[in-house]
């Protein structure tokens, strides 16, 4: 019973990994999604006086070296290589949770593995 997967299954499911993304950057915390890459979020402390400093948040999002080498992708802006040393000073990243979004849009978990990997 292979039933076609509509383009509007697929617009419900990236919307709803667009929102987790978002609202977890809000709460300072990362998401990793496989075969693709880390939106995440860095922090350093900015002097603001002498005696004074207080940290700076920068969203940034770094390309799976594996996406990069399969699709040719020559950007150094969210290049891994370029940018992996920025992942130490980032917040802590969470795998994007599959099952929950899978319930939200009502569509089973291989549907949206392969949704958030094509």
């Amino acid at each position: 019973k292979d039933k076609q997967v509509t383009k509007r299954q697929y617009e419900s499911v990236w919307r709803v990994v667009c929102q987790v993304i978002a609202n977890s950057m809000t709460q300072m915390q990362g998401i990793k999604i496989p075969h693709f890459g880390i939106f995440t979020v860095t922090r350093r402390a900015e002097k603001i006086n002498t005696w004074e400093s207080r940290d700076v948040y920068r969203p940034f999002f770094i390309l799976d070296p594996n996406f990069e080498q399969t699709y040719n992708v020559k950007s150094a802006d969210c290049n891994y290589a370029a940018n992996k040393h920025l992942l130490h000073a980032s917040v802590r990243c969470a795998r994007l949770p599959v099952s929950a979004i899978a319930d939200e849009v009502r569509i089973n978990k291989e549907f949206v593995n392969h949704a958030v990997s094509d």
